[in-house]
């Protein structure tokens, strides 16, 4: 550690039990931004819990959640705790109170955005769709890793929006082998997490794929305030006290 953080770190980590820390360190060390996943328009939120869950299991620390038509939910005994491991990046319009206006019509406001942010940080944005376009089509198993990815699903009964569609660089799509067209939003996100964060461990470099040092301090400062009682009250109490120098 040797960002900004580090002191908060130090003094927050002898809240924890030594076994609980370590847990931090190693989770941590397998978290990764290099595949993040957008969930456009989802309306059931047994899906987008398990979702997140399946994220937070394979490793992928950050999830966009785009919210026009249908406002986001989770069901605890779904998720089992797993977004509060997670960085959530929420893309809507917001009213004066700052919840996010719902339509049934799509601007496609909100997916831009989201597409926006990720095209600064050099994210490829691959769309999920048992429809692929030929001038965007590529095969599952051979999405290209030279840069980060991003992966983005669509709602259940309508699928990604056209602005998703058209805006995203690349279509892909599940192997499929029997009658149905597609996989269950939640199995489609769980399968090709699975692979891409299995596919980043075997072909990159532990370097290209991890986070870097100051991403993985800012994460684990956050997790260490999630995880002590009254956090607040301890970091007042801490600044509050001289500092000794070594």
């Amino acid at each position: 550690m040797n960002s900004g953080d580090a002191p908060r770190i130090q003094e927050l980590s002898g809240f924890l039990t030594e076994s609980r820390f370590r847990k931090f360190r190693d989770v941590l060390s397998q978290r990764t931004r290099f595949v993040s996943v957008v969930l456009e328009d989802l309306y059931d939120p047994h899906n987008g819990s398990a979702c997140l869950r399946s994220c937070e299991a394979c490793g992928i620390q950050e999830v966009h959640i785009v919210e026009e038509r249908n406002a986001f939910m989770t069901v605890e005994g779904v998720t089992m705790g797993s977004a509060r491991w997670l960085d959530l990046r929420r893309h809507y319009s917001p009213d004066a109170q700052g919840n996010a206006i719902l339509s049934d019509e799509h601007s496609g406001a909100s997916i831009g955005q989201c597409y926006a942010g990720l095209r600064d940080r050099g994210y490829t944005i691959v769309a999920m769709t048992p429809h692929p376009a030929a001038d965007k089509a590529v095969a599952f198993d051979r999405l290209p890793l030279s840069g980060p990815v991003a992966v983005v699903f669509g709602s259940e009964r309508d699928g990604l929006s056209e602005t998703a569609m058209n805006e995203a660089d690349l279509h892909t799509r599940l192997p499929i082998h029997g009658f149905v067209e597609s996989y269950n939003i939640s199995v489609a996100c769980a399968l090709t997490v699975f692979h891409l964060a299995g596919r980043i461990r075997n072909e990159l470099l532990p370097e290209q794929w991890q986070l870097s040092g100051e991403d993985h301090d800012s994460v684990l400062l956050s997790w260490l305030r999630r995880s002590i009682r009254n956090v607040e009250l301890v970091e007042r109490s801490l600044s509050s006290e001289p500092r000794v120098e070594p």
